[in-house]
């Protein structure tokens, strides 16, 4: 699999998705949500596309945003972890349900 640099690659693209995710970060300010809870799923479907530079990215963001290392260890078998409020679960799992990726 080869990586692309999507800030050199495409820059209108890696733009908007940064005005995306900033209206992310604002719809969950504005419905009162944790932003830990927004890293969460970030980071989540980080995993599932497997994008290197964003796991990075949001993992820094949620460290600094106070998550801890144990939660996000486990993050990816978060279905059998006790780590997680019912919240936190639906969240992701539903996330997982619209990030899966064919191939």
């Amino acid at each position: 699999m080869t990586s692309v640099n999507l800030g050199k690659q495409h820059p209108a693209t890696y733009k908007n998705l940064g005005a995306l995710g900033a209206q992310a970060d604002t719809a969950v300010q504005e419905a009162g949500l944790d932003p830990l809870l927004a890293e969460l799923v970030k980071i989540r479907v980080s995993q599932l596309n497997g994008c290197a530079f964003c796991l990075r990215m949001h993992t820094r963001d949620a460290l600094a945003k106070g998550e801890s290392t144990d939660r996000l260890a486990v993050l990816a078998a978060w279905w059998e972890s006790q780590c997680f409020t019912p919240q936190e679960r639906a969240a992701v799992a539903l996330a997982e349900q619209v990030t899966e990726l064919t191939v």
